[in-house]
Order: structure tokens, then sequence, then C-alpha cells
């Protein structure tokens, strides 16, 4: 109750300052409204870091991609990418603070109603079939990882022949069984994360994780580097979060090396920008740096204001927030073999092709924007809250951000003996922390990929004949 009281005084203080410093500097009123959500809702995640991390993580994900570039405009003058009329400007905050808010209040809501779920009345898996599916996992992690591993090389040979937007166009000429194992490379790391190893079993893969996430910023791409690497401090907030697993993943120590850390990562990102295209950094300061960073990754939010601008160009028919789910769909084999659909002419092709009939936001807003540079390989990127938007206006950004925070509500820790349960939440947060720049049904296209529902059948019908094997052996 005590540690409440702080916590309670802490928020009025900080949101006290923000309301002071926007009226003396005369801030938007929909980013003070939206930076005092966001207050509240890290302050809600202090209070039980265990089990809200992942609401945490994404938060930062949101204030990077979407509030930070306005906030450094608003409070300390750097100009946004794309200038604005004050409708669109306002229609861009007040789009951002509504998700937020929903997203918050569907977490608050689901997060006090428990709903027994048909996995919760299944029975788990037996001990002894986890272990063989822990080894049999590691072995195809590691034979994956290697799949991945070529893949990794291969477009970083691309960047550095052709240059980084090269990578955004370019097709692998690998053979389809490398790229397929590449593509498993996550699900058969997640599945041997989900049947909880001993920290010392888990140190090699996670290592091995580490290390290519590191080789991304090769490929110029820094998200996936930010993001992998979130998703391993997550997954030991996870395991510290189980009660009767008695190692500790991440110390208190450890947290504060992290946070201390930060500020020195976050200048290294901006840097990167330049460094990725072979350029010179701007010789600012290191606090410039530090604001110039949220300025460059903040430029998702422009494509919030830019889909309504050129709602007219962009086709009326298309559902840009299930592209993925729709893609997977169509492109599956299952699907193509019963209705002999020539849906695959819509995802290949030329770029103007697919900016025209993919039913991909990222590609259509690009190509309305900046066609020539579109067609060159260049592309903006996309935004759940632009996808809902365009889709059904303020009820979708409603609606789509209160199931994002009712769903990660759910999603905020293991089960243990639920081997692909926890494989699809893991998958699903990788998702979730991409949607701020990405698509809307990114964390749910994990239920579409045939490959690995295949790949899992397999390992658990492997372990199945390994354990009646053994017990024939036992009775010999």
């Amino acid at each position: 109750m005590r540690i409440r009281t702080k916590s309670l005084i802490s928020e009025v203080i900080l949101i006290g300052i923000i309301l002071v410093l926007a009226f003396i500097m005369g801030i938007n009123s929909w980013l003070v409204l939206t930076l005092s959500i966001g207050v509240i809702l890290v302050f809600y995640c202090f209070n039980d870091i265990g089990k809200r991390i992942l609401l945490l993580m994404f938060f930062a994900c949101f204030f990077v991609f979407l509030i930070g570039g306005i906030t450094v405009k608003e409070f300390f003058g750097y100009e946004m990418i794309y200038s604005f009329s004050e409708e669109h400007y306002n229609y861009m905050i007040f789009a951002i603070f509504l998700s937020l808010a929903c997203l918050f209040g569907g977490y608050l809501l689901f997060d006090k109603i428990h709903i027994k779920t048909r996995t919760e009345r299944t029975k788990t898996v037996s001990e002894e079939k986890v272990r063989l599916i822990r080894k049999i996992s590691l072995y195809f992690q590691y034979v994956f990882f290697l799949a991945y591993l070529v893949v990794q090389i291969e477009g970083i040979m691309v960047v550095r022949r052709s240059g980084y937007f090269e990578y955004y166009s370019y097709e692998s000429s690998l053979p389809y069984v490398i790229t397929e194992m590449a593509d498993l490379y996550f699900v058969a790391l997640f599945m041997f994360l989900s049947t909880l190893p001993k920290k010392k079993e888990a140190k090699v893969p996670l290592i091995l994780f580490a290390t290519l996430n590191c080789m991304s910023l090769l490929t110029g791409r820094r998200i996936f580097f930010v993001i992998d690497n979130l998703i391993i401090i997550l997954y030991a907030f996870f395991r510290d979060n189980i009660t009767d697993d008695e190692e500790k993943w991440i110390s208190k120590k450890q947290i504060v090396g992290l946070i201390l850390l930060m500020p020195a990562v976050i200048i290294f990102l901006y840097s990167y920008k330049y460094i990725r295209m072979g350029r010179s950094a701007d010789s600012n300061s290191l606090s410039e740096s530090f604001l110039l960073f949220f300025k460059q990754q903040g430029f998702s939010a422009n494509l919030i204001p830019l889909g309504r601008i050129y709602e007219n160009s962009l086709k009326e028919d298309d559902i840009f927030s299930i592209y993925d789910i729709l893609r997977s769909f169509r492109l599956n084999p299952i699907v193509r073999f019963f209705t002999n659909s020539s849906y695959r002419s819509l995802y290949t092709g030329s770029r103007e092709n697919l900016a025209l009939n993919s039913g991909s936001y990222s590609r259509a807003i690009s190509y309305v924007v900046v066609r020539s540079n579109y067609l060159k390989g260049y592309g903006m990127g996309s935004c759940y809250i632009a996808e809902l938007y365009h889709d059904f206006h303020y009820a979708g950004i409603c609606i789509g951000s209160f199931i994002y925070g009712s769903v990660m509500s759910k999603i905020n820790y293991l089960r243990k003996g639920k081997i692909v349960i926890n494989t699809l939440i893991l998958l699903m947060i990788r998702g979730f922390f991409k949607s701020p720049r990405y698509c809307y049904d990114s964390p749910f296209n994990v239920f579409m990929t045939i490959s690995m529902w295949v790949f899992i059948a397999f390992v658990f019908i492997l372990a199945h004949y390994e354990m009646k094997r053994r017990k024939r052996e036992l009775k010999i």
C-alpha cells in the first residue's frame, strides 16, 4: 500500500510537470494527454514489472516509433520529416492518443478478468516428453541457425554490393529449402525456449540468437537488432516470473545496467543511420544525437496523416490491416490446391504491381507519396494505426487497439508444460513489437503459417515415437 501511495504521488508530480511545461511552452493538448497516459502506464508497469514487462516494452516501441518524434518537436523544436496542416497534425496526435488509451484500457480490463481457456483445461505435456521436445527442437534450432546465417550473409553481401536500399527489394537466390529452414529458425528457437530449459542449457542458443541480431545491423536494418534483443530480455523476465523456478535469469543490477546503457545504445543507433549509407554522422552533441534519434525513428507517425491526405489515391476495397493474414491464406499451398487460383500474381512481379494489387499499406502509401523513389527500392514502412483508420476509421483504431491490449494482458507469461502455447506467445510478441511501424495483423499472422504447424507437429510426433521406443526397450 505504501509503494502504491508513493507511485501515485510520483505520477501526480510527473503529470503536473508535463502540464506546467505544456502551458508555458504551448504544447499540443492531445500530446499532453498522450504523455500523461504514458506516465500512468509506465508507473502501472513498474508496480509489478515481472508481470507487466510485455506492456512496458511494447510502450517503449510505441513511444520510439510514434510519440518520440512529436515530443522532440513540441518540447525541443526539432521539425518532423513532413510538415502538415494544423488539422492533419492534430489528427495524427489524436489518433495516437486514441490508440494508446484504448490499448491500455483493454489491457487493464482483461488483466482483471480471468477467462478459463481450453488450454488451461487440457493436460500439460509430461516432463519426459518436454525433455525430448527440448532436445529435438535444440538440434533443429542449430540446423536452422546455419540456414538463417547463410540467408543473413547473402543479404549483407547484397547491401555491400548495391547499397542499403537494395536490401528491401532483392529476392534471395538461395535454394527454397534453405530459405524455408531459415524462416523456421525462430519457431525452433522459441519452441526450445518454451520448454523452459535451465539457464545453462539456454546459454548457447541465446548467444547465437544475439549474434544474429548484431549481424542484422550489417544489412542496414536496426529494427530487428532492437526487437530481438528486447525478446531476450523479456524472456529473462518471463523465466523469473515462474515462481517455482529457483534460477535467477536477470538481477536488479543487470536491470539497472541495461537502463544506464540505453542512452549509449540510442546514440549509436542514431549514428548508424549514416554509417549504413557510408556517410559520417552529423557533428552533433551527445544530447542532440539522443533527441535526433527520436526524430529519426518517429517517422512512422507521419504515415497516419499521410494516409488521410492521400486516402482518395488508395484503393477503397483494400483492407490493409489484414494484409499479412490474407497473403498467407491466399498463398497457402492447401488453399491453392483446392481453389486453383492465381493469387500468386498479386504478390510477385514489379514493385508497381505490388503497390497496386498486393493490399500492402506500406507499398501503397510509398507508391502514392514517393513514387519514383519507391520504384528504385525505397519504402516508407507502415503503421498499424494508419491501417486501422483507412479500413474502419476511428472505430477501427479503438477496437483494433483494444484487441491489442486485451491480447497482451493474456500472453504476458509462459505456462509450464504448454509448449505450443508458449511458442505462439513468443512469436506473437515479436509481431507486437514490430506493429507500430508494421502491419496490424503481424502478431496474429503466426497462426496462418503452415510450415510452422507442420514443424511443430513433426517434433511432437518424433518425441512420441521416441518415448514409445524407450518404453519397448525397458520392457525387454
